[in-house]
């Protein structure tokens, strides 16, 4: 029996390093996120690491169900499951972004923003969490994704 548990874990942990990198839909309501890209960021690992006192920049190419007039960036680190928020330079996503506001319905698009990793941050395993929103809503998430990541 313990054979069977051990030979379970080992293709368990075969698997995951084979597969890499994932990122995981976390909500996403109007709209769909078809690849991401991060600076520095091997994929060939489970986690983004993201090194202090640099900034790390996220391209998000995403399709939208419909048309949309404003689009606000959110941007999370998710901690023992708590939410702590990441303040971006610019959380306009209709500015120096990529993409131009209104977003019209089954369009491709490519954002791309800029975060800082401060010198402050502590040094943790993490899960960022990514959200372009309805700018007019209330928390309406066009994409969100799940980033694992580590900060070093």
């Amino acid at each position: 029996m313990n054979y069977f548990i051990s030979f379970g874990f080992i293709c368990l942990l075969v698997i995951k390093l084979v597969i890499g990198l994932q990122f995981e839909d976390c909500g996403s309501t109007v709209g769909k996120f078809t690849s991401i890209e991060i600076t520095d960021c091997d994929t060939s690992k489970s986690s983004c690491v993201l090194h202090r006192n640099t900034n790390v920049t996220i391209s998000l190419d995403f399709q939208v169900d419909e048309e949309i007039s404003e689009v606000k960036s959110v941007v999370h680190g998710v901690i023992v499951g708590m939410e702590v928020p990441f303040k971006l330079p610019n959380n306009n996503a209709c500015v120096d972004s990529g993409i131009e506001c209104p977003l019209k319905k089954d369009q491709q698009y490519k954002y791309s923003a800029t975060l800082p990793v401060l010198k402050m941050y502590p040094k943790v395993k993490l899960t960022v969490k990514w959200e372009l929103q309805v700018g007019n809503s209330n928390g309406t998430d066009i994409v969100c994704v799940y980033i694992p990541a580590e900060i070093k």
